[in-house]
């Protein structure tokens, strides 16, 4: 069987060696930062990127890259917006990516993904985030220095931007509440909720207002933080597939199933589809993009009247 998480995943120490080699040998490796923080973060990611970043960094804004306008931020974005964002950073469908963040491995899978469902499979994350690169020494750009823009490349053509979205990963409202609730249908799929017991209990408030507590009907609780260690690395195969055994997910024996996961955004989410994805899980993997936002926006009554329809 494939090593997924070799595959996947970069250590930090091969990281250094990579970016460490003559500009010309890496002039088609790029090298993104995906930070985000949590909602009520006081951090700026933009100052903090200006201020310090790994070598030849560039920055993927996930909050301008989105759907926009939408209810809930960062939304997966259309092809053309999509496209037209990579056209800017000079981002090539045959170019190397590594992507990193700094927020402890809270954002880089959700941008993984996002290329990965463009098309794009050339890409790793950084495991250990930013924290692990500096824990070893690695060298640090600081100000307005971009490295990135000192790197010469040939001209690209149109299809090096050629990003097609796999619209079959990405779940609605509807199919939410119709497959949460119909009994036969439900047996096909697990329903995994990203955020903490607490938020998914509705013992803890939403950090977003006007959003009620609760999860989704037949859900399971995946806190995010259980995938990753304290050096913010995700945790070993074998750690990862006792996790999900643990909440009654048998990864090895429910091939039938698809895994349709939620947190509050879509983002957090995208941490446990990524660790799915180094059990080999990837083609049975779903977003509900806009996720508890959205849901929770609607009261019991609402979806009661919803599932009423669709049922």
């Amino acid at each position: 069987m494939e090593d997924l998480y070799k595959k996947y995943l970069i250590e930090p120490e091969e990281f250094i060696k990579i970016i460490s080699k003559p500009i010309e040998e890496i002039k088609n490796l790029r090298i993104i930062e995906g930070t985000n923080f949590p909602p009520l973060s006081p951090r700026n990611k933009l100052n903090e990127f200006k201020e310090k970043r790994i070598p030849y960094s560039q920055f993927f804004d996930m909050d301008i890259i989105a759907e926009i306008p939408h209810l809930v931020p960062h939304m997966m974005p259309s092809n053309s917006v999509f496209i037209d964002h990579m056209k800017k950073l000079d981002i090539r469908l045959s170019d190397q990516i590594i992507i990193y963040d700094r927020s402890g491995m809270f954002s880089a899978p959700r941008v993984w993904l996002m290329f990965y469902w463009f098309g794009h499979r050339n890409i790793q994350i950084l495991n250990g985030s930013m924290f692990q690169y500096e824990k070893l020494g690695g060298k640090i750009e600081q100000g307005d220095d971009y490295g990135y823009k000192r790197i010469s490349r040939e001209k690209p053509n149109e299809d090096d931007f050629n990003y097609v979205k796999d619209e079959t990963k990405i779940v609605n409202l509807e199919f939410i509440i119709k497959n949460s609730f119909e009994p036969n249908l439900s047996k096909k799929y697990y329903f995994i909720d990203a955020r903490s017991e607490e938020r998914f209990n509705g013992t803890a408030p939403e950090p977003r207002e006007g959003i009620r507590r609760g999860h989704i009907n037949g859900a399971k609780c995946i806190f995010f933080q259980w995938l990753i260690t304290d050096e913010y690395k995700y945790k070993s195969i074998e750690e990862l597939k006792k996790l999900f055994e643990e909440k009654g997910i048998d990864i090895d024996n429910d091939e039938d199933k698809t895994y349709i996961c939620s947190c509050g955004t879509g983002l957090t989410a995208c941490i446990v589809i990524f660790g799915l994805t180094l059990l080999g899980k990837y083609d049975k993997c779903k977003l509900y993009d806009a996720s508890w936002t959205e849901y929770g926006s609607y009261t019991p009554e609402q979806i009661e009247e919803m599932k009423n329809k669709l049922i």
